[in-house]
């Protein structure tokens, strides 16, 4: 807290999550943001377990711990206006392999809009409606797992595929939220059937 730190971010391959209130907070101080985060726990968005806290221009950011001047892979960011925004950069492997990890995109979005629903309802007491905002991009030259997640198959002529829907209660069936999302993935790559079909 005494000093700034360096969190350089590259872009690439990468999903994100936001978050918005329809009422923003109001006026908070830095610390009391810094103090949200330390007493309910806002992990960075992904499946890092090893994460950092600190307030930054926006408000406060939790992101992951990285050999120093490395850029960073994950972050979860509570802005001042109460919106939370959470971005993972794709691993090193699936870069290297062209091939969007379609069963841990179903896993991290589906475990954090259940955690950033529980921070902004119990932390911040935010009332519905609340915007989500999905999407992924860098995926252009890509494919994405088929319905066994074996091999890849499918192609996106997109750089980008986006879902935005608005929450008017809080206490969601995440995975019926988020299956219209999942859905214009697999389309968007040219998949067919649903993304969640059993295939035998």
């Amino acid at each position: 807290m005494d000093k700034p730190l360096p969190i350089p971010w590259e872009n690439g391959l990468q999903w994100f999550l936001r978050m918005i209130p329809a009422k923003e907070l109001g006026e908070k101080s830095f610390r009391e943001l810094f103090d949200h985060l330390r007493r309910t726990p806002l992990r960075p968005f992904g499946r890092n377990v090893v994460p950092s806290n600190m307030v930054n221009g926006w408000g406060a950011v939790s992101f992951d711990q990285r050999p120093e001047g490395k850029p960073i892979r994950s972050l979860s960011q509570l802005f001042n206006s109460g919106e939370i925004w959470g971005i993972e950069r794709g691993a090193e492997y699936t870069e290297a392999a062209k091939a969007l990890p379609f069963p841990y995109l179903v896993t991290v979005f589906t475990e954090w809009v259940g955690e950033y629903l529980h921070f902004l309802r119990e932390e911040l007491k935010v009332q519905p409606p609340i915007k989500l905002v999905a999407g992924v991009s860098g995926i252009q030259g890509y494919a994405i797992a088929d319905r066994r997640y074996i091999s890849p198959a499918g192609y996106s002529p997109r750089d980008e595929i986006l879902y935005e829907t608005v929450l008017d209660r809080v206490d969601v069936e995440v995975s019926e939220v988020l299956g219209p999302f999942f859905q214009k993935l697999w389309g968007d790559f040219t998949l067919p059937g649903t993304w969640d079909e059993v295939q035998s």
